[in-house]
């Protein structure tokens, strides 16, 4: 196919600083990636007729590639896109290859500037998901040196939390990796004599493990890195249904790569939970964001602020989780950007 493109604004990522390009990616691998279109994020029932537009006419481009259109979210102006690395490459110019980092491992990645269809230029605004490299991590250090376990009761005493179980309010939890088992959430709110709450598993970008059968099914680099991080995904979740036993919680799983801040803030827009406590991030000045991951990540955000008032932590925060003393429920505010 010969087809005119430009390149896309903001789309340049280095070379990660610890990879080495081993070979390029199979040409038949199917990779899934979301397209974020031009303008603001708007309401359901507000969708402007130029977001329909942009829609339809990218949806028609793309699949002159071979590429299929499996969701289109008017409401943000997202559109997640699949096919073929083949068809990957003709549409936006990847050059998508298998690198390997002592950090990461395996990964499929690019460098330099994606480009897109002409017939996209001013509707497209990012293309993310060609580029698999980490960029959610967890603050790692070396603590306060306490020994010990905090109870719900503990917390509530030290951060002199209100009365109020969180009933009636949704809480989401955001979480790039690990795993989610029920029984041990079970086993925690039976030791502290907490109900267990209701809680379910959003798997976006990423699916996580549901038991130490499926843990150890995993191949041997996916299943150190979900063991390592699952038991702070289980400490995330016992921490709110220990406060707010009462709420609904949505525990949202996406990969730590650019498109998984997008997946996630996607859902959080959809659902509207009153708060997303996340204990993951990467700060803004990392060289390997794209300008228009942080472009695409901050409209969402800001939408959200605009359609409820409320946010979620933006990558290089974590979060602090509060009940708020006149509603009696979780409400997030920004701790101190922490460096990794």
């Amino acid at each position: 196919m010969n087809q005119q493109h430009v390149a896309l604004a903001g789309s340049t990522r280095p070379a990660k600083a610890d990879a080495t390009r081993l070979r390029d990616a199979d040409p038949q691998h199917r990779v899934n990636v979301t397209i974020t279109l031009r303008g603001k994020v708007a309401p359901a029932d507000q969708i402007p007729v130029e977001r329909r537009q942009d829609a339809e006419t990218t949806k028609a481009v793309l699949e002159r590639y071979g590429l299929t259109v499996d969701q289109v979210r008017l409401s943000p102006g997202s559109i997640v896109v699949s096919g073929p690395v083949a068809a990957m490459d003709a549409a936006f110019k990847a050059n998508l290859g298998i690198y390997h980092s002592a950090t990461q491992g395996d990964f499929r990645g690019r460098e330099g500037e994606l480009q897109i269809p002409a017939d996209l230029e001013g509707i497209v605004t990012g293309v993310f998901g060609l580029d698999e490299r980490q960029m959610a991590r967890r603050k790692s250090g070396r603590g306060s040196g306490f020994q010990g376990a905090m109870t719900p009761d503990d917390l509530e005493r030290l951060y002199n939390f209100p009365a109020g179980d969180g009933d009636g309010q949704g809480i989401g939890v955001a979480e790039f990796g690990g795993f989610y088992f029920q029984e041990d959430l079970q086993a925690f709110c039976s030791a502290h004599n907490r109900p267990t709450p209701q809680v379910a598993v959003v798997p976006l970008s990423y699916d996580p493990p549901r038991s130490v059968q499926e843990l150890q099914q995993l191949p041997p680099d996916q299943q150190q890195f979900a063991a390592e991080a699952g038991g702070e995904v289980m400490m995330d979740v016992q921490i709110v249904a220990g406060l707010c036993p009462a709420a609904r919680i949505s525990v949202y799983f996406a990969m730590f790569d650019q498109r998984g801040w997008i997946e996630l803030l996607d859902r959080v827009i959809a659902d509207r939970p009153v708060s997303v406590p996340i204990s993951w991030g990467l700060t803004e000045d990392h060289p390997s964001w794209s300008a228009n991951a942080l472009r695409e990540i901050n409209k969402r955000l800001e939408g959200r602020r605009t359609r409820a008032s409320r946010s979620v932590s933006p990558p290089a925060t974590t979060a602090r989780a509060t009940r708020s003393r006149t509603a009696g429920r979780m409400s997030t505010s920004p701790a101190p950007a922490p460096s990794y």
